[in-house]
C-alpha cells in the first residue's frame, strides 16, 4: 500500500475499521482496505470517487461506508468482496459547498 506524502501534507486523513476486522484508509490517493488476512484493495477515481483526496470516513448502521471527499460525500457498499461507489452526494444534493 502506497500512502506517500505529497507537499509535506498528511497523507492519511482517516481509519476506521469495519466489523469483519477490515482496516479502511482514507487517503490523499484514494480508500485503501485492508483486510484482516493482509490483502490490500484501493478505490479512486477510476472506481468512482468523485476526488482521490478523502478526508473522512465512517460506516453507518447498514454497513455502508460513507467516505468524505474534497469534491462530494459517497456512499459505498459492497458487492460480494468488491466495494463499489453508488450515490454521490453534492452542493446539488444540498450540501455546503
Amino acid at each position: 500500500i502506497r500512502l506517500a506524502a505529497q507537499n509535506r501534507e498528511p497523507s492519511v486523513w482517516a481509519i476506521v475499521p469495519d466489523p469483519s476486522g477490515n482496516l479502511w484508509i482514507g487517503a490523499i490517493n484514494g480508500i485503501h482496505r485492508l483486510a484482516a488476512n493482509g490483502s490490500a484493495l484501493r478505490l479512486t477515481a477510476r472506481d468512482g470517487l468523485p476526488s482521490e483526496e478523502v478526508l473522512s470516513l465512517a460506516f453507518s448502521p447498514d454497513g455502508r461506508l460513507w467516505a468524505g471527499t474534497e469534491l462530494g460525500l459517497c456512499r459505498i457498499r459492497m458487492d460480494g468482496a468488491r466495494p463499489v461507489v453508488e450515490r454521490l452526494f453534492t452542493a446539488k444534493d444540498g450540501l455546503p459547498g
